[in-house]
């Protein structure tokens, strides 16, 4: 339970790290407003790793002894580390292309939280921290590409047996996502707000690689199992008799 809890965090943590526009829309609200609005939305995009998680691990769980899902799943996990983990290390940006993305992001974010405002004067609603939550939320929402990241990161969890799933642990891992999400999102925030760090490019460029590598290093590691510990015949066997 506890190490499922730790593994979550971990990769929480590490999936947050990217520039996109839940980080921009985090950071200019900390910024332009108060540390508390700009984590209230960091808070609504962890709320949804843990949700997007959960309901994965739990999916894979009892789709565990179906051969072909397994590797269905380990392969869509693959593609997806091998894809964004090259994505990442391929980034370089200068000053002028750290501000352009921060603009695009900002903009993106921007566009979710106008839609929020205008609900809330159709609702006749009256927010405060809840606005900048649901601004998260929606942003995330916004994003196709995370539960099918999601489901990867699960079965190959489960199939290589990194973690036991059990509903504890599966769990416990959904909730070490959200965790370590917020914790990106805190330790982010604290930094900006503090002074301690800058948006400069060397930064910018440290987190591309950073995440790139540990993205490519997790994905070779899944490419060797799936080649080698597959068991292939059996997989045509059924694919053959199910055609």
């Amino acid at each position: 339970m506890i190490l499922a809890l730790i593994l979550g965090a971990i990769i929480g943590f590490l999936t947050n790290a990217p520039v996109g526009p839940i980080n921009a829309a985090v950071m200019t609200h900390g910024l332009s407003e108060r540390f508390s609005r700009g984590m209230a939305i960091g808070v609504g995009a962890a709320l949804m790793d843990f949700i997007y998680c959960a309901a994965a691990m739990f999916g894979i769980s009892f789709l565990s002894d179906e051969p072909i899902v397994n590797v269905i799943f380990q392969i869509a996990g693959f593609a997806v580390l091998i894809f964004f983990g090259i994505k990442s290390l391929r980034i370089k940006r200068d000053y002028t292309e750290i501000q352009s993305v921060q603009s695009k992001a900002e903009k993106q974010a921007l566009q979710v939280e106008q839609r929020i405002y205008n609900v809330e004067e159709k609702v006749h609603l009256k927010l405060k921290l809840q606005g900048p939550f649901f601004l998260g939320i929606l942003i995330y929402l916004a994003n196709p590409s995370f539960l099918p990241y999601w489901l990867g990161v699960s079965g190959i969890l489960q199939k290589y047996h990194l973690l036991v799933p059990t509903q504890t642990n599966n769990f416990s891992f959904a909730l070490g996502v959200g965790v370590g999400s917020a914790g990106w999102f805190y330790l982010i925030l604290y930094l900006l707000l503090s002074g301690k760090i800058t948006l400069k490019p060397t930064v910018i460029n440290g987190i591309y690689k950073f995440s790139g590598v540990a993205l490519l290093g997790f994905g070779t590691y899944v490419g060797y199992r799936l080649l080698v510990f597959t068991d292939w015949a059996n997989i045509f066997h059924i694919l053959s008799s199910a055609f």
